[in-house]
């Protein structure tokens, strides 16, 4: 029976989403349906340490008729140290070298794009017997990190004309390799990036598997020099995603004020912390190109008090001291959520969607409020470790003596009773009510900008 015809660009997205039963019998077809079905099916790579994934991907990028299909490649390596895991997974010592022959070439296709890497299965939390060989991890994930961003910053004939567009990493501990990010060649790669996500695991809450450990320096310097090594080279970003296991930005500094994107379209924050104009500021300076906006888990920083040295900005010169004089510094910063939303609801008028949830999220007008309402909108930095202004059960008290006039509340920076502290609980109630109609008018203004446009998000 003869094949209708079908254009070539119909046929293509058909087989984008048909299962991979159907790819293969697809490319038994004829050639135009083996070259369709052959994009689906090798269009996206995924890479395991075991010994059946490393031949499969070795074969496909050996073959000069299969790697041209490759545009997007998954990583996602895991560390174990026990024998008796059902998978038979490479230890990292043949692991690095079995791989780096096979990826030598791969530029050679020119179409890879795309480069996921998630160290998620190399984690404490999913290695079995993981907690005494910390080091031997920390240099498993270093050592693959440096293998795949050497290998796509060169080809076998020296410094690459990179074809990354994309470059994914996933629970990225938070360490600097210096040989790497220092180097000529990733200056170059990030220079040609079009979307950077980083996510970023705190290797000390990963240690203790609680974000209340305190900072040690190598984590200090990553996350202070993360705006100079790993944004500024890449000029040309239209999205950027950057998350962390914990609050960051004000402790330690994150300071993006000498990073400009002329381009920038998609801007994704997760746990950042805002506590400066600058960068009420900064978020302005790419007005006329951001359309998609979302701060998921974001905090504004109200009250510090910190042992240590505070800059000319009030950031913290260094990591938080326990055997300093009982005197602390203080920093305040009075800009709430809402004046915030009232500048960008005024100011990026090329907002097509806004979410304090996260970047999938329908805009649920109902959700977003819940989230700004939410109780961490708002925090304090109280020695070391960041802490809620207050909490929903703090803001219903009254000035009524309790059974036990010494309690105080958990989690909170606004406890106790008299005049003061009842005056502040009432500010923040006022705040968050201000922080509700701001929102509400921000999200409006998205809804019926796009209405007009004729588009929904």
């Amino acid at each position: 029976m003869a094949i209708p015809y079908m254009s070539l660009e119909i046929l293509n997205s058909v087989l984008e989403f048909a299962p991979k039963d159907t790819l293969m019998n697809a490319r038994l077809a004829s050639t135009v349906f083996r070259e369709s079905s052959a994009r689906s099916l090798f269009g996206t790579v995924t890479l395991r340490n075991t010994t059946r994934s490393v031949r499969n991907v070795r074969q496909i990028l050996a073959s000069q008729r299969l790697k041209r299909y490759v545009r997007t490649m998954h990583i996602i390596p895991r560390l174990a140290f026990r024998s008796s895991q059902p998978v038979a997974f490479l230890p990292w010592q043949t692991l690095v070298p079995e791989l780096r022959y096979a990826f030598s070439d791969i530029h050679l296709s020119g179409n890879l794009s795309t480069f996921n890497i998630d160290f998620g299965g190399c984690s404490l939390t999913t290695c079995v017997g993981a907690n005494a060989r910390i080091a031997e991890m920390d240099a498993f994930r270093s050592d693959l990190l440096c293998l795949f961003i050497t290998t796509l910053m060169f080809s076998r004939y020296g410094l690459s004309r990179s074809p990354m567009r994309a470059l994914s990493i996933q629970n990225f501990q938070s360490r600097s390799e210096h040989h790497i990010t220092y180097s000529p060649g990733f200056s170059n790669l990030l220079d040609h990036l079009k979307t950077l996500e980083l996510s970023i695991l705190t290797i000390e809450h990963e240690c203790t598997r609680s974000n209340e450990r305190p900072m040690s320096t190598p984590s200090w310097d990553f996350y202070t020099m993360l705006p100079q090594v790993w944004l500024a080279p890449a000029n040309i970003l239209t999205t950027l995603r950057l998350s962390a296991d914990s609050h960051w930005g004000y402790y330690p500094k994150v300071d993006f004020r000498n990073v400009n994107f002329e381009h920038l379209q998609t801007l994704v924050l997760d746990h950042f912390t805002f506590s400066h104009d600058w960068q009420r500021a900064w978020l302005l300076r790419h007005s006329m190109t951001l359309t998609h906006l979302v701060f998921s888990r974001c905090s504004i920083l109200q009250d510090v008090w910190f042992k240590g040295n505070l800059d000319g900005d009030g950031y913290p010169t260094g990591l938080q001291r326990e055997m300093l004089p009982a005197e602390a510094t203080t920093y305040n910063y009075h800009t709430g959520w809402s004046d915030y939303l009232n500048t960008m609801s005024d100011s990026l008028t090329r907002l097509r969607s806004f979410s304090l949830i996260d970047e999938d999220s329908r805009v649920v007008v109902a959700n977003e409020v819940a989230t700004v309402l939410h109780a961490d909108r708002y925090l304090g930095f109280d020695f070391g470790y960041y802490i809620a202004v207050a909490n929903h059960d703090t803001l219903e008290e009254t000035d009524e003596e309790t059974e036990d006039p010494n309690s105080q509340l958990p989690h909170s920076m606004i406890t106790g009773h008299g005049p003061q502290m009842r005056e502040r609980r009432l500010a923040l109630a006022r705040q968050y009510l201000e922080d509700e109609r701001a929102l509400r008018g921000l999200l409006d203004k998205v809804i019926q900008r796009n209405m007009r446009m004729g588009s929904r998000y």
